[in-house]
């Protein structure tokens, strides 16, 4: 069975094993979870952070959010996205990888 037919006719979910079912669960969860997270930190800022630095309230570190939007943020919200978008967000893609993978390769035992 080549790599193509699997893609196009991939095994159906309630044949997968258990291990296989919760990796998959698991880390399209994980991306779910870390893009929730990055947006709202993202809409949290863009919403309520001012357009020019505010020394008086801890409003001193530029950050871009929503496609390129400039907003001066406290530096506990500069590090909660710098968390999520950039730490978190690098690690977002292999389990998503690996459960697409887990699943287009799985094979199912002949009987």
């Amino acid at each position: 069975m080549s790599l193509r037919s699997r893609i196009e006719n991939p095994a159906p979910f309630h044949s997968l094993p258990v291990w296989r079912k919760i990796v998959l669960v698991g880390g399209l969860g994980f991306c779910v979870l870390v893009g929730a997270m990055t947006v709202d930190k993202q809409l949290d800022i863009y919403g309520g952070a001012p357009d020019h630095a505010v020394p008086a309230t801890g409003h001193i570190y530029a950050v871009h959010v929503n496609h390129g939007f400039l907003r001066y943020a406290t530096k506990k919200q500069r590090d909660g996205l710098i968390f999520w978008e950039v730490q978190m967000g690098s690690w977002e893609g292999l389990p998503a990888i690996a459960a697409v993978f887990l699943w287009l390769l799985y094979r199912p035992k002949k009987t």
